[in-house]
């Protein structure tokens, strides 16, 4: 499902045109990107959960075998709930 096909799912259910529907979409994934830059922790009630998660230092590229230097490093996480899983 792209964006403009979840945005046709999502509108019928709620009071809103597409296009707010869109500002909407958008404003929330803006303000979990803002909110888990700096390690902080989202759950929107109902449902997942988003963080970043602070990966090592490494000295080997397992894909080639070779030593090299791989920095520390932020990564966003995404945490599926329990009925999700299921």
């Amino acid at each position: 499902m792209n964006k403009d096909e979840l945005l046709e799912a999502i509108s019928p259910k709620t009071t809103t045109t597409k296009k707010q529907t869109e500002t909407i979409l958008t404003a929330q994934a803006d303000t979990i990107i803002d909110v888990i830059s700096p390690s902080e922790k989202v759950t929107p009630v109902g449902f997942d959960s988003f963080e970043a998660r602070e990966h090592k230092a490494k000295s080997r590229n397992l894909r080639i075998g070779k030593k090299i230097k791989i920095s520390a490093a932020k990564a966003p996480v995404f945490s599926a709930i329990k009925v999700f899983k299921e």
